[in-house]
């Protein structure tokens, strides 16, 4: 399972061929059913042909867009519409360094599930959820690029994570009626490459707040 997060990288995903490979390694139908789901999950190609609800360019200079994918869903289109009014309120040099990329949002309602794939936020963050018992809900995310490792072990629910590690995973449990909050604060902690370390240093190399920092900053200045 290591050596299948360490494979992907985001909307690069993994080939078919590699996907093979893992299978015949599989030692367990555990492993196997998880080589399955992540080449799934994390391939682009196969998450661009769910069809669309509605799309919105970020106007970042680089034709990206958010997309609503799948079924009509309310916390989806909550989601959509919290990062269309985000992504307006990114000054347009931020928008380009440290706001999103194209963006899949997508609801599969006979499973209860919700699948995002946000591109240039740890070079392309996975995060899926699913309804649970009680109002709940449980996500679980994966960052396939960790790029600042002191801003990753902040995020929420963090899994074990060391120094040198490739990627990062985690997962929490929230409520219907904080999980767009939660989910959005989430997208906006991740690094991008803006927050990408000089070697030997423990300081960025620019002075980008990370999305979750320049709204928090923006927040206190309007109180």
């Amino acid at each position: 399972i290591y050596d299948i997060h360490k494979t992907f990288v985001g909307n690069t995903g993994m080939s078919s061929f590699q996907l093979y490979s893992f299978l015949q390694k599989s030692s367990s139908i555990n492993e196997m059913l998880h080589a399955i789901h992540s080449y799934v999950v994390n391939n682009e190609r196969i998450l661009g042909n769910v069809p669309l609800i509605s799309s919105y360019n970020i106007n970042n200079g680089y034709d990206d867009t958010i997309n609503l994918r799948g079924s009509t869903n309310d916390l989806t289109k909550q989601i959509y519409n919290t990062l269309i009014q985000q992504s307006e309120l990114l000054p347009y040099e931020y928008r380009r360094a440290i706001g999103i990329g194209t963006t899949d949002i997508i609801a599969i309602n006979k499973s209860k599930k919700i699948i995002m794939m946000v591109r240039d936020i740890g070079h392309s963050l996975t995060i899926e959820a699913k309804e649970e018992k009680n109002e709940q809900i449980g996500v679980e995310y994966f960052v396939p690029k960790v790029i600042d490792a002191n801003l990753v072990r902040q995020l929420p629910g963090i899994n074990n994570f060391n120094d040198g590690d490739y990627f990062a995973t985690g997962s929490f449990i929230t409520s219907k009626k904080e999980f767009c909050n939660d989910i959005i604060r989430l997208v906006n902690s991740v690094p991008t490459d803006a927050h990408i370390h000089l070697s030997g240093s423990d300081t960025s190399d620019t002075n980008y707040p990370t999305s979750q920092q320049y709204f928090e900053s923006k927040t206190k200045v309007n109180k």
